[in-house]
């Protein structure tokens, strides 16, 4: 008996030391249904991780299906975002036995050490719930989703930020910031770990997730905030997702860092030609992603009259552009 547990014991080692866990600085989870009402009631489902870029690759993650079974999901694809960053996808299918509401988790493990207002180690909560097919909204669907994980902000200055959600449905969202004490082991809401000018953060624009911080005290150091992103339609939830939003603050050098930079990119909607108006447009890389984000173009640097060519289908992309720690995201329609 004690030489099988020492043999049980060792297997184990094993497989850890193989499969060395991934620090992830963000996160979030999309549900997306595809088949029509007639067809089998199968759910795809999709997470997207920030993690430092020399943090060890996993090939794939757990994921419990809300029905009773278990499984994986796979890694999909994986991003460098410039300097030292990498953007990977997970995706699985999964087909159920019935139409009902279903809450889809995935338990990732582990948030990098950089995260301030969590305990080095802790796990990454994804979670979402979703109705399949309920009369109300026969058809294809899909969940919200957030592509602008990151934001930098200023010590001593309130700090504007958002989860840009959008929903390829056209439903109704609704944003908020979950208390999640209880439920998640080793968290502390940034207000509480630097609670800075008046303690507040808030969701000020429930239906974009435009969110003040007001504001950072501490320099050098990056917190997550959860948000609660929730989708209706015909005055019925249908879905609502947990996403994790990365902040970083960073302390000015000089008087000058503390201005924001006078960008406007036009015309929106386009044809297939954006025009960045910005002072020294060469100091901006560009990167343009789809609705499922992946990656469709790229510029290391803007051209010198800040005009970019765009090589893309029609459809709904977002547009993030980057100078130092000057980052900016632009939701673009491409007719």
């Amino acid at each position: 008996m004690k030489r099988m547990i020492y043999v049980l014991l060792l297997t184990i080692s094993a497989f850890l030391l193989g499969h060395a866990q991934s620090s992830y600085l963000a996160g979030n989870m999309r549900i997306i249904q595809e088949d029509t009402p007639e067809a089998n009631l199968t759910l795809e489902a999709r997470v997207q991780l920030i993690s430092p870029i020399d943090s060890p690759v996993e090939d794939s993650i757990p994921v419990f299906w809300g029905d009773g079974s278990s499984g994986w999901l796979l890694l999909l694809q994986e991003t460098n975002i410039p300097p030292d960053l990498a953007r990977r996808f997970y995706t699985n299918t999964h087909t159920y036995p019935a139409r009902a509401s279903y809450t889809i988790t995935s338990p990732v493990c582990c948030f990098s050490e950089m995260i301030a207002n969590l305990d080095p180690g802790a796990t990454m909560p994804l979670q979402a719930h979703y109705t399949i097919l309920n009369p109300q909204f026969q058809g294809t669907n899909t969940t919200v989703v957030v592509s602008d994980l990151e934001e930098t902000g200023l010590v001593n200055e309130p700090l504007s930020f958002s989860p840009t959600p959008f929903d390829t449905d056209n439903d109704s969202i609704w944003v908020s910031i979950p208390d999640l004490d209880d439920s998640f082991s080793g968290y502390q809401p940034v207000n509480v770990v630097d609670p800075g000018g008046s303690s507040t953060l808030l969701v000020e624009n429930p239906l974009f997730g435009g969110t003040v911080w007001d504001s950072p005290g501490t320099a050098g150091q990056s917190y997550i905030v959860p948000y609660h992103l929730e989708e209706f339609r015909n005055g019925q939830r249908i879905s609502n997702v947990l996403a994790y939003y990365w902040l970083r603050v960073a302390s000015p050098t000089n008087a000058n860092t503390t201005a924001k930079p006078n960008l406007k990119v036009f015309p929106n909607p386009t044809s297939q030609t954006l025009q960045v108006q910005t002072e020294n447009p060469t100091q901006w890389s560009g990167v343009l992603y789809n609705v499922q984000g992946q990656l469709i173009q790229q510029w290391a640097h803007l051209p010198a009259d800040g005009q970019i060519n765009l090589s893309c289908l029609g459809g709904l992309y977002l547009l993030q552009l980057q100078n130092g720690d000057q980052v900016r995201t632009e939701r673009i329609v491409v007719r």
